[in-house]
């Protein structure tokens, strides 16, 4: 009888009957299983997926010819892969600054447009550099039309979108400083103005435009600047 007494007592402290236990501790064991299973899935050894070779190739050709200056060259990679890929970011980026280094500014716009309406949440994560560089060569167009709140907000758009150790987000701060120069806000805009770059183009345009900005050039290596749109407010 005590044995039973203490049966009794034990399904009352622990809140369901003795003959119930087993399968409890059974559903408990099973998920616990389950859950260690999954944690184990979810943080196995992946390979990084491959870069496909075509479009690495592509990204690397469009960047040699526009470093040329080879529009012709570039404008028909671009049309090539767009013809493929409506949507394919990197290419609407160069033919919309073929187009913006032609003159065409309404052209560049349109193309920088339908690049960056694909920004979102998703988009961001999977293409977030490609979007920060559209936002970048708008937020240039949006300077040289002194559409200063427009390229601030471009700007601080591919700041979120970069890295702040990539050079592109360097690239991103001279924007916004050239907005705020433009539109007057001459303490703001020398406040955030990088201290340098590693990068030797863009070091260079840093140069240029801190002359105008700081009554200085940043020190440092330098190589050619690479080409915006103008008229620049920092530009000499």
């Amino acid at each position: 009888m005590q044995v039973g007494k203490a049966s009794i007592a034990d399904s009352a402290l622990f809140g369901y009957p003795v003959t119930m236990r087993s399968s409890r501790h059974l559903f408990e064991l099973l998920f616990l299983l389950a859950l260690v299973s999954g944690l184990a899935y979810l943080y196995r050894p992946q390979q990084p997926p491959a870069e496909d070779p075509s479009y690495a190739e592509t990204c690397r050709q469009l960047e040699r010819d526009w470093a040329k200056g080879d529009l012709d060259r570039c404008l028909l990679t671009c049309n090539q892969v767009l013809s493929r890929e409506p949507g394919e970011l990197m290419a609407l980026r160069y033919l919309g600054m073929v187009y913006l280094r032609r003159g065409d500014a309404a052209k560049a716009q349109e193309l920088f447009d339908r690049g960056l309406k694909a920004d979102g949440e998703f988009a961001a994560v999977m293409y977030g550099q490609r979007l920060g560089r559209l936002c970048l060569e708008r937020g240039r167009l949006y300077v040289a039309q002194k559409q200063w709140d427009k390229a601030c907000k471009d700007a601080d758009r591919a700041k979120e979108l970069f890295y702040p150790w990539d050079q592109e987000y360097e690239l991103a701060q001279d924007l916004k400083s050239c907005a705020q120069f433009g539109a007057g806000n001459i303490t703001e805009a020398q406040s955030a103005y990088p201290d340098s770059s590693g990068n030797e183009s863009i070091q260079a345009l840093l140069q240029v435009h801190s002359v105008k900005l700081k009554g200085q050039p940043i020190v440092g290596k330098a190589g050619a600047a690479p080409w915006h749109a103008r008229p620049c407010p920092l530009c000499p």
